[in-house]
This record gives structure tokens, C-alpha cells and sequence, in this order.
């Protein structure tokens, strides 16, 4: 018999790619944002509940969030909710299931690498002290110590720069600006690694199919293997684009680099978003992928299911 797991924010990137990973090996519940509405703790609470006694989760899979940096900004409160405080109302109603009909149903939910003020030269490490600097990183670091509090067996996984054939992310924005011939700036002094957010679904399968590594919990880092700045990613698009769809590219397209402070964002960001994954590996078993392989795979799944606009 297949294992009941709950997908809440499922049409967002990581939500999609994890259903749709997922769905030849478990009974897969999709929860959506009409369903599990975060920003109305009472309805959330109350389907949260409902969920969980009828469907029987083993685990539920929060991939839900408000991703706006500079949105986050102008609607600090509406961040907060559905980031941190909504989180406070799933972990209630996990441990009132689990206390009442003797289960362990655990949440599996996803952080950022907005967590810390990058400030450093060297990659972040899970146990490394987190210090956000914009209000989109706060929401996320008080979701996380919510869960850790809470008594509920959780994994956090903190990603970067996810990226998919479908939703808005850097590569989707790249491509289109690219094929259109626009102008493109983009900044050389924020470092990071892009992850695709089918690599985050092939983990989260990798974890439920083994008993071993279900059982673990705790906070760990999932990310492409390596770094790179926005800057050489969107060069590499370019380059990438133009060898395999040279039509799609003007012929004297470019891209300059600009330094983060010559923009007039809401929101600070970190200059290293640099993240150490070795747990995937030397606990999960999990083998690291580059970045660049990553990338490469998303932008062909782009071009060859048609998914350029």
C-alpha cells in the first residue's frame, strides 16, 4: 500500500516538481492556495486538520511560501503570515494528530539561503548562525525556529536560485529577454549556486522511497554543486541558448555586468549566498550535481516541451 504524502503550495516550482516526482511511487494529496489558504489561519488550520485525519499522511510537504524579496518590503505582515506564523498553525495540528492517534507524521519544508546576511567569504554552512538582512530572510528564519521548536519530526531543507521550466525564476526571465533582444544588466557581486527544482524532487524521492534516510531529520542544505554569480549564470544562459537554439538569439545580443548597489532595490541581498550541501551526500547518500548540469537540463526541457514563453 502506498504512503499518503501531502503536498501543500503544489502549483508552485518546487510543489509541481515534487508531484509530479512523486506521484508514480505514493498517493500524492495536493493541496493548493484556495485549499490551504496561509494568509487564513483559521481555514488552514481547519483543512490542515481534515487532511491529516482523512487522508493519513505520513508526511506533509510544505513547499508553500511568499518568495517577493522587495515584495516582502512593502508587505512585511502579509510575509510574516504566511512564512513564519502560519507555519505555528500546521505544526499545532500535526501534534495534536500525532499525540492523538499515536502516529508520527513529520513536515518536510523548505528555507532559504536568504537566511544569512553574506557577509562571508566562505559557503554556509546548516549549523552556521543566521543573521537575514531583509524581511524576506526574517519571515524565513522565524518559520524555521518555529518548526524547530515545535516537537513535530521535521526536515528544512534551505535551497538557492531555484529554477524550472515553468513559473517565474532567472532562467525563464533570461530566455525571454534574450530571444526579444532586450537590453540585459546583470549583476556580478552576489554569488550563489542555481538549483533546479526537479534535482530538490529527485531528493525528496530519494528520501521518502528509503526508511533509512526518512527517519532523519533536522536542517541541511540542498543546492547545484559549485558557484557562480547572476552575472556568469546569465552569460552561461546566452551561451547555452545560442548552441542550442541559435535561432532564438539576435545576433548581437550581450550582457553587462552591474554591481548591486546601482540598483534601487527594496530589499538588501546577501552578497554570498554560497551554501555547503555535503550532508546530501556523506548522510543521504545523495549524489551532488553541478550547477551548470542543472541548468542545462531545465533549459532543455524548455526548449523541447516548448516552454520558452
Amino acid at each position: 500500500m502506498k504512503q499518503n504524502i501531502v503536498i501543500l503550495g503544489s502549483t508552485g516550482q518546487v510543489g509541481w516538481a515534487i508531484t509530479k516526482e512523486l506521484d508514480s511511487f505514493f498517493q500524492v494529496i495536493t493541496m493548493n492556495r484556495e485549499n490551504t489558504p496561509f494568509e487564513r489561519r483559521n481555514v488552514l488550520k481547519a483543512n490542515i486538520r481534515d487532511i491529516l485525519y482523512t487522508e493519513t499522511p505520513s508526511h506533509i510537504v510544505n513547499a508553500a511560501a511568499f518568495t517577493n524579496v522587495d515584495g516582502s518590503e512593502e508587505n512585511k505582515e502579509l510575509a510574516f503570515l504566511i512564512n513564519a506564523f502560519a507555519l505555528q498553525d500546521i505544526v499545532d495540528e500535526i501534534n495534536l494528530y500525532n499525540l492523538t492517534k499515536k502516529r508520527k507524521t513529520s513536515l518536510i519544508h523548505f528555507s532559504t539561503d536568504y537566511v544569512f546576511d553574506g557577509e562571508s567569504i566562505e559557503e554556509n554552512f546548516p549549523t552556521d548562525k543566521t543573521n537575514p538582512i531583509n524581511v524576506y530572510g526574517r519571515s524565513k528564519a522565524l518559520g524555521e525556529t518555529i518548526i524547530k521548536k515545535s516537537g513535530v519530526p521535521y526536515l528544512i531543507l534551505r535551497t538557492s536560485w531555484v529554477i524550472s521550466p515553468f513559473r517565474k525564476n532567472f532562467l525563464k526571465t533570461m530566455v525571454k529577454k534574450i530571444m526579444k533582444g532586450l537590453p540585459i544588466e546583470v549583476v556580478d557581486d552576489q554569488y550563489g549556486a542555481p538549483t533546479s527544482a526537479k534535482y530538490i524532487a529527485s531528493f525528496i524521492n530519494h528520501y521518502l522511497r528509503n526508511e533509512k534516510f526518512s527517519a532523519i531529520g533536522g536542517l541541511h542544505h540542498i543546492c547545484g554543486l559549485g558557484n557562480t554569480t547572476w552575472f556568469d549564470f546569465a552569460k552561461f544562459i546566452l551561451d547555452n541558448l545560442k548552441n542550442k537554439k541559435p535561432e532564438l538569439v539576435k545576433e548581437k545580443i550581450d550582457i553587462k555586468p552591474i554591481k548591486t548597489s546601482s540598483l534601487k532595490l527594496a530589499a538588501k541581498r546577501p552578497k554570498n549566498s554560497k551554501l555547503n550541501c555535503d550532508s546530501l551526500s556523506t548522510i543521504f547518500e545523495f549524489e551532488q550535481i553541478d550547477w551548470q548540469t542543472q541548468v542545462l537540463n531545465t533549459l532543455n526541457t524548455m526548449i523541447t516541451e516548448e516552454h520558452l514563453d
